[in-house]
């Protein structure tokens, strides 16, 4: 809500044109690149997400675009502990992929 908020002020701002102001407002109209998108989609129903869960040709980690946390909540675990799962599962995985066997001898 707080974006909407934001986002309507910065219209507001631009239209009255302050001239001589000690604000300076940048409005940055163009989307982040490193904000994520649509996990499912923006016109996402439930309907139509268990239309596709239970579509033979699709499997559950590709409907929920393998988003751990998407899938702890729909397996029944609830929002916070999906979250608090996925980010020790994204850790296990950066710190289990950082070295790749043979590693070198400690006793040489």
């Amino acid at each position: 809500m707080a974006s909407v908020y934001l986002r309507e002020g910065a219209i507001v701002w631009k239209a009255l044109n302050f001239k001589q102001s000690d604000i300076i407002v940048h409005v940055y109209d163009k989307p982040d690149s490193l904000a994520k998108v649509w996990v499912l989609g923006p016109n996402v129903t439930a309907e139509g997400l268990l239309e596709q869960l239970t579509n033979p040709r699709e499997t559950f980690y590709s409907v929920l675009k393998d988003d751990k946390v998407l899938i702890g909540i729909l397996l029944g675990f609830g929002p916070q502990n999906a979250i608090h799962v996925s980010r020790l599962e994204n850790l296990e995985e950066m710190l289990y992929s950082a070295e790749t066997p043979p590693f070198k001898s400690r006793l040489l």
